[in-house]
């Protein structure tokens, strides 16, 4: 208990002895040099100019990961993605259902079965076979489906079946078989514009079916001599079962009433044998068939008029006994290509005809009477079935068989600017449909 005071006394009186105690001899000496010495200029320290200081006590850091880049590349990604999604969802770009559109494949049957080729390379490829006949292929407007017949060895009728392009989902179109869609009468289909029905034409009615749904066919008339098609306005010339003269009259798709657009007596008074008619592919004008005086029973024109009716005149200024008929608008509504006959023997009338070349007139905005030019070959004694291509480049024509003949021939593809012509690397025994693309 004693020891630890004893030593704090001690301790002090060391203290006082130290701090008491005279300073050293050196003394004077140190503090002479110390201020004699001049004081070492700031610049000779290396923390002036290198910042070693900063070097000593900035933290290291680890290397940052670049999210802002990352965050950008995963937008980017991410937008693209998006892009991709919204273009393939987007419906694909279509041609309009009239006028000029880019050339796509052609559609046609050989015994029974359906092909698709290239006319350019001709390949071609199978795309609806099986135990049935299918045949007469036809486009719809925008080129995504095909309208066709279908048979058996054992039936006279045929069943109206659509499916898609490339010959997949085949079903038949409600209502069918339709009566009169047989092997024994005059018929004919075509799409309409928005390719959702089929118009039918069997003698003497004009339907309309439902190519997508299940409703029942709609009679869009039950009076008609069906010698004209449908035109971009959804009315089809044509000329009433039940009335005398051949008037062209028109009736709409959607339940328009008949209206007469062109008298009998437009091109001459007491003029007969109307027939053949066909809208422009933009609706301005309307082409048809028609005698041209009473008395020339053995020359049929092609005649030209505004869509209303009026200023009717001749498409060629060709002169003479002669037939002109079955004619095809171009898509771009400036040409017209039609077939044509003149008697063997100019004075036998009742003998033999025999079938020109295609022949190609411009349509003249309103001057009567155009020059011909001639389309390839002559495609034998029946004339010829053609369709232009939908860029309006050229002409497929095969020869016409008569009646329901069932005959193998080669489509002859016609350069419509030379004439040229060259025979296609296939065989079909029914007539063709070229499919439009849009541009």
């Amino acid at each position: 208990m004693t020891a630890e005071p004893r030593f704090d006394r001690e301790l002090t009186a060391l203290l006082e002895e130290l701090y008491l105690a005279p300073s050293p001899d050196y003394r004077h000496e140190v503090l002479t040099t110390a201020v004699r010495g001049r004081q070492r200029p700031s610049w000779t320290f290396p923390g002036r100019w290198l910042p070693m200081f900063d070097i000593a006590t900035q933290p290291v850091l680890a290397p940052r990961a670049p999210w802002r880049a990352v965050g950008m590349v995963l937008v980017a990604i991410a937008l693209l993605l998006a892009a991709a999604f919204i273009v393939g969802s987007r419906p694909p770009k279509l041609p309009a259902p009239f006028g000029p559109a880019r050339n796509g494949l052609v559609a046609y049957s050989v015994y029974g079965d359906i092909y698709t080729g290239d006319a350019a390379t001709g390949a071609s490829t199978a795309i609806v076979t099986g135990p049935d006949l299918y045949s007469r292929p036809v486009f719809s407007r925008d080129g995504t489906r095909l309208a066709l017949l279908r048979s058996s060895n054992t039936d006279d009728g045929y069943d109206l079946m659509v499916c898609r392009a490339d010959g997949s989902d085949l079903r038949p179109v409600p209502g069918s078989p339709i009566e009169g869609m047989d092997k024994t009468h005059d018929f004919d289909f075509e799409w309409t514009a928005d390719g959702q029905s089929l118009i039918v034409y069997t003698e003497p009615r004009i339907l309309r079916l439902d190519a997508v749904g299940t409703e029942p066919p709609v009679v869009i008339s039950a009076d008609a001599v069906p010698t004209g098609r449908l035109g971009p306005a959804g009315l089809i010339p044509y000329h009433p079962a039940s009335i005398a003269g051949n008037a062209v009259w028109t009736v709409g798709i959607g339940g328009e009433a008949p209206k007469q657009l062109v008298p009998s007596h437009a091109v001459a008074e007491g003029a007969s044998s109307f027939s053949f008619a066909r809208y422009s592919p933009d609706g301005s004008k309307l082409a048809f068939v028609q005698s041209v005086l009473p008395d020339q029973s053995h020359q049929l024109r092609i005649f030209v008029a505004n869509a209303d009716g009026t200023h009717v005149r001749r498409l060629t200024n060709v002169t003479g006994i002669g037939y002109e008929t079955d004619f095809a608008w171009s898509p771009d509504g400036k040409q017209i290509a039609f077939n044509r006959w003149v008697p063997v023997d100019p004075g036998n009338l009742d003998g033999d005809w025999e079938a020109e070349p295609i022949a190609i007139a411009a349509v003249g905005g309103g001057t009567d009477g155009a020059s011909v030019f001639s389309a390839g070959p002559s495609q034998g004694s029946q004339g010829a079935i053609f369709e232009w291509s939908p860029d309006g480049s050229a002409l497929i024509a095969m020869p016409a068989t008569p009646g329901q003949a069932v005959m193998l021939n080669k489509p002859t593809m016609i350069d419509q600017a030379t004439g040229a012509s060259r025979a296609l690397d296939v065989t079909t025994n029914s007539p063709t449909s070229w499919q439009r693309i849009a541009p």
